[in-house]
């Protein structure tokens, strides 16, 4: 019976995936209720907003899991790997968003 991926391993990694599926939409969503996204009746005002903040905590998450689970974790790692994907993506989100104040009147 192989270690790597058995019934009981494949069970645990299901379930860990269900728990992050829950914690990267249900905390966004209560956390940013104060900014618009659920109104007084419980209904979705903003999605873009919640959609982005789950995106965000989602790729924090699976960079942080893939750290974690890395067997080899140095300081080359480190450098090639986590720093660049974090930085590459908040630089991205805040590019995006100079962007868009930039261009907002321009059509």
């Amino acid at each position: 019976m192989s270690l790597v991926c058995n019934t009981k391993v494949f069970t645990a990694k299901v379930m860990l995936a269900i728990l992050h599926t829950i914690i990267v939409f249900a905390v966004p969503l209560y956390s940013l209720q104060t900014t618009g996204i659920v109104n007084e009746r419980g209904e979705t005002d903003d999605l873009w907003l919640l959609s982005l903040a789950s995106f965000t905590s989602l790729i924090f998450v699976v960079t942080i899991d893939l750290a974690l689970l890395t067997r080899a974790f140095n300081i080359i790692v480190t450098v090639a790997f986590l720093i660049p994907s974090l930085l590459f993506y908040l630089l991205f989100m805040w590019g995006t968003n100079w962007l868009n104040e930039k261009m907002e009147d321009s059509v």
